[in-house]
């Protein structure tokens, strides 16, 4: 498959658990603009295509089911962009390992709520499945109850900045990526 001004990678891709595996067609771009103008062309295609970046989904989750499906690695995305120590909120790209987000926030005496496990998970596929994990609680019991806003590439092509006050803001979490592609998150820490 040729995508003009995209560089395809054959890939042998499998499951976290090793059930599933598969050749792939593995595209990487490297910042918004890319990301956008590739959403773009694939539509205009017609072409179907995945987002999986930390290889942990459970099962068939993000194995594409034929090398007509793309692949989308979100890898490049992996950006901590801030902490707010009195707010106690992290900003990150979506590509961010949440291995590497315990590691940044430990340095500041803080950490997260409902970790999930695996070295792998980045914190997009944490929002996308809607991950549980350790330290939850009973206001905190699923990743996505840690989120104080996301940003997002919406199906129409547009960057939007969705605060969990937004009636739309539960539609991104747990959806593997069919309301929009998430690219940043505000998360709180503890």
């Amino acid at each position: 498959m040729h995508l003009k001004g995209f560089i395809l990678r054959e890939e042998k891709i499998n499951s976290w658990n090793n059930t599933y595996f598969s050749k792939a067609n593995v595209v990487y771009p490297k910042g918004i603009y890319e990301l956008k103008k590739l959403i773009m062309l694939l539509k205009k295609k017609n072409e179907k295509y995945l987002i999986r970046t930390g290889a942990c989904s459970y099962d068939s989750k993000s194995i594409n089911p034929s090398l007509d499906t793309i692949i989308i690695s979100l890898s490049h995305f992996k950006k901590i962009k801030k902490i707010n120590i009195t707010k106690k909120i992290i900003e990150v790209e979506a590509g961010v390992l949440i291995s590497e987000i315990i590691k940044e926030v430990k340095k500041k005496k803080l950490t997260l709520y409902s970790v999930p496990g695996g070295d792998n998970i980045t914190v997009g596929g944490a929002i996308s499945a809607n991950t549980i994990g350790k330290d939850s609680s009973a206001a905190i019991s699923s990743f996505g109850d840690s989120l104080e806003y996301l940003v997002v590439l919406a199906e129409d092509g547009t960057v939007k900045k969705i605060s969990k006050k937004n009636k739309s803001f539960r539609n991104y979490i747990g959806a593997f990526g069919m309301q929009g592609i998430i690219l940043k998150s505000g998360i709180k820490v503890k």
